[in-house]
């Protein structure tokens, strides 16, 4: 058994985490950024930054080439005589005398001390702006002068991720304290990187690695730094870099700030070049006089800190549980921006940032569906549209957006209403010898009852913006797929996973291994398929007594001992990790609502819990970042059980988020107001919400007298009863009071 151990805590009054041991298990990473520009840093100043495609527009890369290692992306060397320090840690790897790092709402913040100097280094993404700042500040503690040499070090990526080591597009270019990175510029980029020190003289530089670093090729101790100076190397045909070096002398108390800047920038093709044939750098001048300051990076810092609490402030909690609270009110809400933001997010995080920027859900379900094939093809699932539209809808209360033109991929045009109900369709064209949707070459059990889900929602959708005609066919395959289901997909205590080419059953406890999966059991549970029959609350049994372990509900159980060629790819990962018995996590939201929908309160909070990362007791063994949610976790049959894989980037994130305020606190939109339905821990004495909703503000406040978990018996809405469970909607601040009985 491996010992616990917790490498840092939660400090909830200012919404950071803090780490205090720089040898995490791995980087533990922070995603920083706006729409379109985004820096990845970890507690040892790992990472890198990329402008909308991480892959063919990556600025920085990691000199350790992996997350599993010495990532060391932002290196800063401090001289002080002899000594050879990062405040980092890494790369100098250097014992220092404090290290705290704190990871917050869209920034990051390092302090470390040596020998009486402190430093902090605070790194954010400026709204509205394409670039990095590094703001490091030195106080001298000492009683006397000290001299120090400071050495910055960025390895460009030369923008393809792919082609990190493909040295022949270095072309770097040094105006003043700016470093250019020109790779493929002349040709056939109109787009280019630059790293700057905004506020200070600079004493030297250096643009090719192999000579900043020596012979020794040692990132940990460069030649330049040993030497006290900069070769003022310029890369040519070899990896660049970018590098400062700095004179700083500090009297005894006295405070210094550095400012570096790492910047992206784009010109149209007409503005490439001067006159002269030269680079055009007017905007990255432009760029660097915006925070050529301490005062001007202060301002920029304050205002990306106001504009996450106004985010944040859309819903938040107070309740018993602390452990709740800071990923409601933090933790979730964040990531899940961040997943909204991240290009390559699932369609799925809509779900997750709706509350928060509704106006950006707006434009992103639009993009979405312009990327739909006019037959109704969408890539991935295109049920996904369908659901975040009503989502969206239910959270402003307008329909419009039904009516608004959008284009198909082809780039012919159609109303939103037209590409929901094309997506259903082509649901309904693509389906095998059972009558279900094939997903790949199989018929799909989990997608026929997304199917009968999101038809559901389609036909509400139609009936209040009076477009019934589009609904009935729609809701005639739904109650026909739900047949089908019932009757050929139940396996006696649960739903079968799939139906392969040759019309055998994948997922039936005829299996030797892989007898169950989760996701029908999810959505079919949702879809209430066979709920007269009892088949819903049997299916929730099963994932509870086949499924459940310590760590999450498995993807499939058994694991596969070996590769099984009817279930396919899931068998080809070791036992317990991957989806071959490992849990999988943005499933696992799907298993709470259902949980919570059946009333059974207590399994939907043990599921929640048991993958939200702020309830992690071992660290050590988790290893991934103890503050987001992560994708993958290594399931009871792993040789390392409860080892988390994938975080950040996930669906668990907006899913996990669904689950929690919709369902478990029970405070989700509706198309006439706020339903408010608990579903909480009857230890729970209640709990307080603060709801942004439309034009209005609710407090919320739920009382619980009898120690129960669910049920409405009483809501209270200025001081006047209503029937039922809906706040109808009105704007204006409102307070409501809700009895749990």
């Amino acid at each position: 058994m491996e010992s616990r151990k917790n490498y840092g805590w939660f400090d909830d009054t200012r919404g950071e985490y803090v780490i205090t041991d720089y040898d995490t298990p791995r980087p533990w990473m922070n995603y920083l950024g706006n729409e379109d520009f985004f820096s990845l840093v970890s507690n040892t100043g790992g990472g890198y930054s990329f402008y909308k495609d991480a892959k063919h527009r990556r600025l920085t890369t990691c000199c350790g080439g992996s997350f599993t290692e010495a990532n060391d992306g932002r290196c800063f060397y401090i001289k002080d005589d002899d000594v050879l320090w990062s405040p980092f840690f890494r790369p100098c790897k250097t014992p220092l005398d404090s290290y705290e790092c704190r990871h917050g709402v869209g920034y990051t913040r390092i302090k470390a001390s040596k020998d009486d100097v402190d430093i902090s280094a605070l790194f954010f993404v400026p709204l509205e702006t394409n670039a990095e700042i590094q703001k490091l500040t030195f106080t001298n503690n000492t009683g006397s002068v000290k001299r120090l040499q400071i050495f910055s070090m960025q390895q460009w990526c030369n923008w393809e991720a792919d082609l990190e080591e493909a040295d022949f597009y270095s072309e770097v270019e040094v105006d003043g304290p700016i470093i250019f990175n020109k790779a493929g510029y002349r040709a056939q980029r109109d787009y280019y990187a630059f790293y700057s020190v905004n506020n200070a003289h600079i004493e030297g530089f250096d643009t090719d690695r192999e000579e900043f670093l020596g012979e020794d090729n040692d990132l940990c101790r460069p030649q330049a730094v040993r030497n006290g100076a900069s070769f003022g190397s310029i890369a040519k045909a070899s990896s660049s870099i970018a590098s400062h070096s700095i004179d700083l002398r500090l009297w005894p108390g006295e405070t210094k700030d550095l400012i570096f800047m790492l910047g992206y920038i784009e010109n149209k093709p007409k503005d490439k070049f001067e006159k002269d044939g030269s680079l055009n750098k007017d905007k990255a001048w432009k760029m660097v006089s915006k925070f050529d300051s301490s005062s001007k990076v202060d301002k920029a810092f304050a205002e990306l800190k106001e504009y996450w609490h106004s985010n944040l402030e859309s819903f938040t909690l107070k309740s018993p549980d602390e452990k709740t609270d800071r990923m409601v009110n933090v933790w979730n809400q964040y990531q899940s921006a961040v997943n909204f933001n991240f290009p390559a997010a699932p369609s799925s995080s809509i779900l997750g940032c709706i509350h928060q920027r509704p106006e950006l859900a707006e434009r992103r379900i639009l993009d979405l569906a312009a990327t739909q094939a006019e037959d109704g093809a969408l890539e991935g699932n295109p049920m996904w549209l369908v659901y975040c539209t009503s989502a969206y809808i239910k959270e402003i209360g307008e329909f419009s957006i039904l009516k608004e033109k959008v284009p198909f991929a082809s780039g012919a045009v159609m109303p939103l209403a037209d590409h929901l109900r094309l997506a259903l369709e082509y649901v309904l064209k693509n389906r095998g010898s059972h009558g279900l949707p094939l997903y790949g070459d199989s018929e799909s059990v989990a997608a026929a009852a997304m199917f009968v889900v999101c038809a559901r929602e389609f036909a509400q959708l139609c009936s209040r913006s009076k477009r019934e005609e589009f609904s009935a066919t729609i809701i005639a395959e739904a109650h026909n797929l739900s047949a089908i289901i019932s009757s050929q997909a139940w396996d006696g205590e649960w739903f079968v996973n799939s139906f392969d080419p040759s019309g055998k059953a994948v997922g039936s406890k005829r299996n030797e291994e892989g007898k169950i999966y989760l996701e029908p059991q999810a959505w079919c549970s949702l879809a209430e398929i066979g709920k007269e029959k009892g088949m819903t609350l049997k299916a929730l049994d099963s994932v509870r007594n086949y499924m459940d372990c310590e760590q999450g509900i498995v993807f499939a159980n058994p694991a596969f001992a070996r590769f099984d060629q009817q279930a396919g790819s899931i068998s080809s990962y070791p036992q317990g990790f991957g989806y071959n018995g490992g849990v999988s996590c943005p499933t696992n939201p799907l298993i709470v609502i259902a949980e919570a929908l059946s009333g059974r309160c207590a399994d939907a909070w043990e599921h929640y819990r048991k993958i939200t990362p702020s309830y992690i007791h071992n660290q050590r063994v988790y290893r991934l970042e103890p503050f987001v949610y992560c994708d993958l976790v290594s399931g009871r049959d792993a040789t390392r059980p409860g080892e988390a894989s994938k975080s950040w980037i996930t669906p668990t994130s907006s899913l996990a988020w669904y689950a929690v305020s919709q369902y478990l606190l029970g405070i989700r939109p509706s198309y006439d107001g706020l339903e408010v339905d608990p579903c909480i821990p009857m230890e729970w004495e209640g709990f307080e919400v603060e709801r942004k909703f439309r034009k209005a503000q609710y407090h919320i406040s739920v009382k619980n007298p009898d120690g129960l978990a669910t049920g409405v018996k009483q809501l209270i809405v200025d001081g006047k009863p209503v029937e039922g469970k809906i706040i109808p909607y009105s704007s204006g601040k409102h307070t409501v009071e809700v009895i749990i009985g």
